[in-house]
């Protein structure tokens, strides 16, 4: 129950952030939770109704004091203790539909659904109002609504201000004005929560056994029913539950739950609470999961769904080379390092198994030098020269590809001209296990590694954009997993001394010399660009290089005779032949498959050839 204890001990820590909104995420009371309200009714003092109105959808968020049975209301009446329901507040709301209906002409001899009975609603809202009322922990703003329920109007007066009542379900608030108070609007006021987690302490012992809290280890009074809404206030699924009353679960083991396992009611407050405010502040959807990153003192941490230089220009710091990249990112996270100092940083997941049904699908945490030093082997290992959209115009850029990133490229398919997954539980497991293989410095997946390879492969697939962003993000993990298997550390610039002894590097390189003479014969005429002989044959190359070589290579001396300068021309031939002579001492000119390594020949061999033209351009 680690996760438990760490959560309880982030709510402790951040006390002062309770009951403040941040944007949409608010650390909550403990015995509240957050509801989206639709009306807003003003009353005075002395509980005599002044207008109302209809909230704004920007201001509908509003923290409601809850009661353990009211969070999951199911069948009964389960009224919550003072915001609510028409169909609780309201004790008029019977007799209003019946004087509307009759108005309209309704009758039982119509086809029109007879209304359901709300009066025991109202009368168990209005009972537990009262205790509260009369017990030490009310306040003056609490009597004031209970004054002004009593009288039984609440449907008549919104009747003169034509509200929709959306058949009782519409959630009502209370602004209680009065000259004295700094703030009218109730479920602001810090004075009426600290008097409502009071009174509901004080009665803990008349509905809560008391047992050892398994998060804590301390004898304190055990929850029930825990609440939902971990992710969002309308998400119902519960991540602890225990619902079958018959003892069919614990049956030959234990006589009931709490024998199972016990968690205190007000720990299991705290740790809610702090994980719905960690996910609604900072966490990441991924799908239907969630995930969350933090420290205890020092919340925000830098993820591995961050791009860790999106401000950074040319003047400011060079990262255009693997070298410089790595250099910047060791710096940064030094920087990092010093800022968390001896931080623990926690990683939890969670994901819906049903409708019903939520899990903690991960959970880590380790000293932040361990998180630093995971976080930086992973960007460098995985850099690379990644082809993507910033703003409307397509470029390249040295960094490292997000997670979700390696799930387009791995399971995206073209719409639009633009690269969706359409399946999403393949798109979530995929950044699942990268956050782990990230965090936990796990080798890259083969599976994932292998569909984006077969994906760069085929280059007809996709729109030259699309195609170009799964060419980078392919060696981006090719590179990662050849430093993983301690096969190498690929460079982006063309290294002598290892593609003399890698076939498929070579390969590589050849095939982007064949590509390279045609698209400038094209560039150079003028001439509409069209798919390359080699992008029309590649997977046929892949599979039978030298061949598929020897065939490509004849049908480009038209285009290769045709390029006008003589240097262009002299520089594809010469780096033909100094590739397939290195090919042939290496006896490797032949038939045999190509591995993935030729994708990394043939980005750093076109990027060599296009940095020559350029200069000889010039």
């Amino acid at each position: 129950m680690t996760w438990i204890s760490n959560l309880i001990k982030t709510y402790d820590f951040n006390e002062l952030s309770i009951g403040k909104f941040d944007n949409r995420a608010v650390l909550l009371p403990i015995f509240h939770m957050v509801r989206f309200v639709d009306i807003e009714i003003y009353i005075d003092q002395e509980g005599n109704f002044i207008r109302a109105e209809k909230v704004p959808k920007d201001d509908q968020m509003t923290i409601f004091p809850e009661t353990e049975d009211s969070t999951k209301r199911g069948y009964g009446e389960k009224p919550k203790p003072l915001f609510d329901n028409l169909s609780y507040i309201a004790g008029d709301y019977d007799d209003y539909m019946n004087d509307s209906n009759s108005d309209s002409g309704d009758s039982k001899e119509t086809d029109s659904k007879p209304q359901k009975k709300k009066r025991k609603n109202f009368d168990k809202y209005i009972e537990e109002l009262e205790k509260w009322v009369n017990s030490d922990y009310s306040c003056d703003k609490i009597e004031s609504i209970y004054k002004y329920l009593k009288k039984e109007q609440v449907m008549h007066d919104l009747d003169k201000f034509d509200f929709k009542t959306d058949g009782g379900k519409s959630f009502v608030r209370f602004v209680v004005e009065s000259p004295d108070s700094m703030n009218d609007r109730v479920w602001e006021d810090s004075n009426v929560q600290e008097r409502y987690i009071e009174y509901t302490r004080s009665r803990l012992s008349q509905k809560h056994n008391r047992g050892i809290c398994y998060a804590t280890g301390n004898e304190t009074f055990l929850v029930k029913n825990l609440s939902a809404g971990i992710r969002t206030p309308n998400d119902s699924a519960k991540l602890i539950s225990s619902n079958d009353e018959n003892g069919l679960i614990f049956r030959g083991r234990f006589k009931d739950a709490e024998e199972a396992m016990g968690i205190g009611y007000v720990e299991s407050e705290k740790a809610y609470n702090a994980l719905r405010w960690l996910i609604a502040k900072q966490g990441q959807s991924n799908g239907s999961e969630s995930i969350v990153i933090w420290g205890l003192k020092k919340l925000k941490i830098e993820t591995p769904f961050d791009d860790l230089f999106p401000d950074f220009s040319e003047s400011e710091v060079k990262t255009d080379s693997l070298e410089n990249y790595a250099f910047a990112m060791n710096s940064l996270m030094n920087g990092y390092y010093k800022k968390l100092g001896d931080e623990i940083v926690s990683i939890i997941t969670v994901d819906s198994l049903t409708s019903a049904r939520l899990a903690i699908t991960y959970y880590n945490e380790m000293p932040a030098k361990d998180y630093v030093s995971k976080l930086y082997r992973w960007y460098k290992d995985c850099s690379w020269k990644l082809y993507s959209k910033e703003g409307s115009w397509w470029t390249y850029k040295m960094r490292t590809p997000l997670p979700k990133e390696i799930s387009r490229a791995a399971y995206g398919i073209e719409r639009n001209k633009k690269l969706v997954v359409l399946n999403t539980k393949l798109q979530t497991q995929c950044v699942h296990r990268m956050l782990t293989c990230i965090t936990e410095n796990r080798k890259l997946p083969n599976d994932i590694l292998r569909v984006v390879v077969n994906n760069a492969n085929n280059p007809r697939k996709y729109t030259d954009e699309n195609w170009e962003f799964v060419l980078s993000i392919a060696c981006a993990l090719i590179r990662k997993h050849n430093i993983d298997c301690e096969k190498g550390e690929y460079n982006l610039m063309l290294e002598e001394d290892k593609y003399r002894e890698d076939r498929d590097y070579l390969f590589g390189m050849l095939l982007a010399v064949l590509d390279s003479i045609e698209t400038t014969y094209y560039k150079e005429k003028k001439a509409k660009i069209r798919p390359t002989k080699a992008k029309i044959l590649w997977d046929s190359y892949c599979k039978r290089p030298a061949g598929t070589f020897d065939r490509i290579w004849k049908k480009l001396q038209p285009y290769l005779n045709g390029i006008s300068d003589n240097t262009i021309r002299e520089y594809y031939i010469s780096s033909i032949e100094h590739v397939v002579i290195c090919l042939r001492e290496l006896n490797s000119f032949n038939n045999r498959p190509l591995k993935e390594n030729y994708l990394l020949g043939y980005f750093c061999e076109r990027a060599d050839i296009e940095k020559n033209i350029k200069k000889e351009e010039e």
